[in-house]
């Protein structure tokens, strides 16, 4: 008789403690606080195994205590359940003391971030808990275990980056996603954002992952070719059939002469003062970039033939 009147006292100073709780959380904030769906230890918990049963907690789910007394254990997420488990992946208990009387509590779950600080996934990658054991010790103490789940990752698959940087990671977290993916660069070519289909039609353009995404995803990198402007600097004369531009990957495959009225002309250089090292006759495939060529001359000398009908000149 007296075990059942202190059971029944406890669970009195039970609800009126998660009643208290409840308005510290509310009254000073002058509005309703955010709720989690809350779940008794008994019941709800203990019968995870059986259909309809929580197989996860979330950060923030408010468990009640007032049939017996436990202990919450976080566990990393390559964490086993049962006694014996290794200290380094045993994240944190709650509540830590083995002496003290547990009826009555009301535990809110805690984030990944709070419960240790050699935590093997960062805080961003965590998903969920997953309750992965529970057991009486000796009829004394019941154990919550709770595991670390984060979220799946799967793999980003790039094409048309042959011969291009590509900084972005080739994975991604379902939940995260990626926030912004960054440009890709290759020699010659201008980036023109990543798609989804190979068509590259607009709608399908993307500039992140979505956290809501699931599953690999095929990105397609646009680039488009190069071209360039050629500068001439004629020096007076007058320019041939030479083009204005060339692309990359082409080039000029000959750089015809230019005329220049009483001038022989020597050739086309890229400095100025026409050195012979920096003579060219076309413009390379691989070039980049705008070019200015400086046409070269020189003066024409003529020769004077006299017929002197056998005079002296």
């Amino acid at each position: 008789m007296k075990s059942e009147l202190r059971k029944r006292k406890k669970r009195f100073w039970a609800l009126c403690l998660a009643l208290a709780l409840t308005l510290v959380n509310v009254i000073p904030m002058g509005v309703a606080a955010e709720t989690y769906e809350p779940y008794d230890f008994y019941g709800d918990l203990w019968s995870w195994d059986n259909p309809g049963g929580v197989k996860t907690l979330k950060p923030g789910n408010v468990i009640n205590n007032y049939d017996c007394s436990f202990e919450i254990r976080y566990y990393d997420v390559d964490g086993e359940a049962g006694e014996g488990n290794d200290e380094p992946i045993l994240l944190g208990r709650f509540p830590g003391d083995y002496d003290t009387d547990f009826y009555g509590w009301t535990h809110t779950v805690k984030s990944y971030s709070e419960v240790g600080s050699d935590r093997q996934i960062p805080e961003e990658q965590f998903k969920e808990w997953e309750i992965i054991d529970h057991f009486d010790a000796s009829g004394s103490i019941h154990y919550l275990s709770l595991k670390a789940v984060k979220y799946t990752e799967s793999n980003i698959i790039y094409y048309n980056v042959e011969d291009a940087i590509n900084n972005n990671p080739s994975t991604y977290y379902e939940g995260t996603g990626v926030a912004s993916l960054a440009a890709a660069s290759k020699t010659g070519y201008t980036f023109g954002g990543w798609y989804t289909t190979s068509t590259f039609d607009e709608g399908s353009k993307v500039t992140s992952i979505s956290a809501t995404q699931t599953g690999n995803v095929t990105l397609y990198a646009k680039f488009t070719v190069n071209n360039y402007d050629i500068e001439y600097e004629l020096n007076g004369g007058t320019n041939g059939s030479n083009p204005t531009s060339y692309t990359y990957g082409t080039g000029v495959a000959s750089l015809a002469a230019a005329s220049k009225t009483g001038y022989t002309f020597v050739g086309w250089y890229t400095d100025e003062a026409c050195t012979e090292v920096n003579k060219v006759t076309s413009i390379s495939s691989t070039q980049t970039g705008d070019v200015k060529l400086y046409a070269k001359f020189t003066v024409n000398n003529y020769d004077i033939e006299y017929e002197l009908n056998g005079g002296t000149n």
